[in-house]
């Protein structure tokens, strides 16, 4: 046997127990159930159809881990940007310090709410921050220009984590709304 046949036994896919999902292995699936309920797996289709249906979600999963990934920097650049912020309102002046405290509040704030709601909270803290930084630029120009490209880094950074937290946001719409229609699985 060479390498290229021992490869292609490794990928085939083999349904033993036709009454268990070949894919997430629910229990009690009859002959009739070309499709498992719960995930979807043709059970009863054609090798192709199985292949297809596992590279799918193999590739889907990746996407997953890529967006969350995403999602876990931008909690980690509004963490930078209350740091950074912080450090732009360290004075003597109370008052300076109080305002400066608020707003890195405000920022750890948004971070942790990134944890359930990633999309509206990395919206919010791309919102707040931007507005803070033309609010200073009004103020006095200075403060917009000093340390610009940690600016632009954060900017750029929450921009494309808010595009991943609306992908992920979408799938999981989507995902809920599959769980919730037909419970019988894809119709042949």
């Amino acid at each position: 046997m060479t390498g290229r046949e021992r490869d292609e036994m490794r990928r085939r896919i083999v349904v033993r127990d036709p009454s268990v999902c070949q894919h997430c292995k629910r229990k009690g699936l009859t002959p009739a159930d070309r499709f498992c309920p719960d995930c979807g797996f043709p059970q009863q289709g054609t090798e192709p159809e199985q292949r297809r249906f596992v590279v799918e979600k193999r590739r889907e999963r990746s996407l997953q881990v890529d967006h969350e990934a995403l999602v876990r920097k931008a909690r980690n650049f509004l963490l930078l940007a209350a740091g950074l912020n912080m450090l732009t309102f360290l004075s003597t002046d109370p008052l300076t310090l109080i305002i400066g405290l608020v707003i890195s509040g405000i920022f750890v704030g948004l971070s942790f709410w990134a944890k359930q709601r990633a999309y509206p909270a990395i919206l919010t803290g791309l919102l707040t921050y931007v507005s803070i930084q033309l609010l200073f630029g009004v103020i006095d120009i200075w403060l917009l220009m000093g340390g610009l490209l940690w600016k632009i880094a954060i900017v750029g950074a929450l921009y494309y984590a808010l595009r991943s937290a609306k992908e992920l946001e979408k799938r999981e719409q989507m995902n809920n709304a599959a769980d919730g229609a037909d419970a019988g699985g894809p119709t042949a």
